[in-house]
């Protein structure tokens, strides 16, 4: 069982959402916090709403997509914090619309954010990990990382690779002896933090809660699971692609108006 207590976690995007969420509920636990944001104000504000007796919280506000950043602010948190026993990497980044409409520059931070961002992390921190074959890494992706939506089509790529990226490190940390670090991947459907809002989601699957989401990552944490969705109907797309011809996916999206839920999305972009 990975524990929070006395230990040191580190959360990106964490000035606000599921992060501010999660990092609350780490301090709760008795975890000292090094919160992560590229919103420095509003990072140091809800450093204050966190402190609280006995629990160190520290901030760094920099952009998980500048490497060069990622990697000089490692160096500052191993000086004057020390080692990151859990590492999660929350922040991300989403732009609505079509494919063949977003700009390419939405299309580039998206990846940046998403992708790269997540592996300048995983490259700063993990091979001290490795070195103490002890830790834990928490990759949050998506829904969307196992059923690509229309309307954020190029997120859903990010999140499907994001997905790949998870596998390949847990297995290669298995190969490399670190066989005690502990890798848990994230999928939540659609959170009710403002991203999506507008969308159109089906009466039986409303957007979830982001403080049930947030409970959910850090049970998932506690019990070292490897893979944490929520709802469990976020399994059923690969099941389906995995057993039936695409266009059974396909015909089941548009019958329940999936296809274009995103399309009513505040910000969706259109040219």
């Amino acid at each position: 069982m990975s524990e929070f207590n006395r230990k040191n976690v580190l959360i990106t995007g964490a000035a606000h959402g599921i992060g501010k969420l999660m990092a609350g509920m780490v301090a709760n636990l008795g975890g000292n916090l090094i919160i992560c944001d590229v919103n420095g104000p509003v990072l140091e504000a809800t450093a204050k709403e966190l402190r609280r007796p006995g629990i160190q919280v520290s901030t760094y506000a920099f952009d998980i997509s500048d490497r060069e950043a990622v990697y000089s602010i490692a160096q500052r948190i191993q000086q004057e914090v020390g080692q990151v026993d859990i590492l999660i990497n929350n922040a991300g980044i989403v732009f609505t619309g079509e494919i063949l409409d977003l700009p390419d520059d939405k299309h580039r931070k998206q990846v940046e954010v998403n992708l790269m961002g997540t592996l300048w992390m995983l490259k700063a921190f993990v091979p001290q990990m490795v070195k103490r074959n002890e830790g834990h890494i928490v990759n949050v992706a998506s829904s969307a990382g196992m059923l690509a939506m229309p309307g954020m089509g190029f997120y859903s790529a990010t999140k499907h690779a994001l997905m790949g990226l998870n596998d390949a490190i847990r297995n290669e940390l298995y190969n490399c002896g670190a066989k005690k670090i502990r890798v848990t991947v994230v999928c939540p459907y659609i959170i009710d933090t403002g991203m999506f809002e507008g969308m159109k989601t089906l009466f039986f699957l409303p957007p979830l809660k982001p403080e049930a989401m947030a409970r959910a990552v850090i049970r998932g944490v506690l019990k070292n699971r490897s893979i944490i969705g929520k709802p469990f109907l976020v399994f059923l797309p690969p099941i389906v692609k995995a057993l039936f011809p695409p266009f059974v996916l396909d015909i089941s999206l548009r019958l329940t108006g999936f296809n274009k839920a995103l399309y009513s999305c505040k910000g969706f972009y259109k040219k």
